[in-house]
């Protein structure tokens, strides 16, 4: 913290450009204030960004509403990535994954209902890509299957455990997505002990990004511990 000054540039202290929307989605949250990722960029310290911060009205940028449609445009990312899906079927190049360890008792029937309020939350989790006239567009489906399994391998001993735990991750993260079949996204939750669990989250990134991938993460720990009370 002494060598972070006012003076001191964001992004020569090891900023970028995903830091960078994380920042400047919370001065917006903070200040209630429709600060651009442009302004970021071109006012990298605290003392030229601070003025811009004083004088911008409290106007948070929000994103219209759009009537509900059979389908919807691709934007220019969605459509590469569908080209090189099209291009490379099998292909694990664009999945998003994480892991994250839980030590305590889960409650399989809450991680289930968890999942569900956040398929009905994220309409990108019920999104579905097809052609119409030779071009990608994307549909979204009222109600998709959970996408969740559950492995116990807590009758095994320790070092079969790691072997087949490392199995389990490596073949969740390489296994490809159907583009045409919604959710883009599955979830493995295993056993390892009675209050020891890791829980697989993988997607395309077709219909996230890694920013939106941990705040997703955030949400479902937020959901579920909404859910004991």
């Amino acid at each position: 913290a002494e060598t972070i000054g006012i003076e001191s540039n964001f992004f020569q202290m090891g900023g970028h450009s995903l830091k960078a929307a994380r920042l400047m989605a919370k001065i917006q949250s903070y200040f209630n204030i429709g600060l651009s990722l442009q302004e970021i960029f071109k006012f990298p310290t605290i003392r030229q960004l601070a003025p811009v911060i004083s004088t911008t009205g409290t106007n948070p940028i929000t994103m219209p509403n759009i009537e509900e449609q059979e389908y919807y445009q691709v934007s220019f990312q969605q459509q590469r990535l569908w080209n090189y899906q099209q291009r490379n079927p099998g292909s694990d190049a664009y999945n998003i994954y994480g892991k994250l360890s839980v030590n305590e008792d889960l409650q399989v029937s809450e991680v289930h209902e968890t999942l569900f309020q956040l398929i009905h939350r994220h309409e990108s989790f019920r999104t579905r890509f097809g052609q119409l006239k030779g071009q990608p567009v994307q549909y979204i489906d009222t109600w998709v299957a959970i996408p969740l399994k559950i492995i116990d391998l807590s009758i095994l001993q320790e070092e079969k455990k790691e072997k087949k735990a490392e199995k389990i991750y490596k073949e969740n993260y390489q296994k490809s997505f159907d583009l045409a079949s919604a959710p883009l996204f599955r979830v493995v939750l295993i056993k390892l002990e009675a209050r020891s669990w890791d829980f697989i989250f993988v997607m395309h990134h077709i219909i996230s990004d890694g920013w939106s991938h941990e705040l997703l993460m955030k949400e479902f720990i937020d959901f579920y511990r909404g859910l004991e009370v």
